[in-house]
């Protein structure tokens, strides 16, 4: 290669340069750029996948505990390690896992307590409906023998001694009657 340039001062300057001395420094200038790219690209790529997977990671692991959480599981909890955002939310899920945890198991206290409520109410129920069918049962045979030896005084004549003896059968019946009334009265069925 020849270059003629002629300089301010008048001067004329030549070069000469044999152009394959250039070509050879472009071509292993050339490749050694392509080298230094392809490890730069895969160093880059690995720093990458590095920091990548710190920042996933934490995410990642918060994920499973929420998860978790979901379905009503609260064993794991989120080790803080640093001081940053993530780390932040890592603290907040366990202390959200806690409070959740606690009322889920009052929640379930008081389930208990309700079923047993429930239960003793039914049988308080049971005990009331059994009570009023005895009382009935009891109460019916004394007011049958009353009404029908009223209506058959009532019906027709009897001697005295016949009236006598009926008037008795319906007071004996009646203090029955109210015996088993006082009785009620001061009786309660216990639960």
């Amino acid at each position: 290669m020849y270059k003629r340039q002629t300089l301010d001062n008048g001067f004329v300057a030549y070069i000469r340069l044999p152009m394959s001395s250039i070509t050879e420094s472009v071509q292993i200038s050339n490749k050694f750029l392509y080298l230094i790219a392809c490890i730069v690209i895969i160093v880059g790529g690995i720093v990458i996948i590095y920091i990548s997977k710190q920042f996933s990671s934490p995410i990642s692991e918060i994920s499973a505990i929420a998860k978790k959480m979901a379905n009503l599981d609260f064993s794991q909890k989120y080790v803080v390690k640093d001081d940053d955002e993530i780390n932040e939310l890592g603290k907040n899920i366990n202390i959200m896992s806690e409070k959740l945890e606690g009322t889920i198991n009052q929640l379930r206290s008081t389930n208990i307590e309700l079923e047993r409520d429930i239960e003793r109410k039914s049988k308080i129920d049971e005990m009331r409906k059994s009570f009023i069918s005895d009382v009935s049962h009891e109460l019916k045979t004394p007011i049958t023998s009353i009404m029908g030896y009223a209506d058959t005084l009532l019906e027709e004549e009897y001697d005295k001694e016949t009236q006598s003896k009926f008037l008795n059968v319906i007071a004996s019946e009646a203090r029955r009657m109210a015996k088993l009334v006082t009785c009620l009265l001061y009786t309660s069925p216990s639960p």
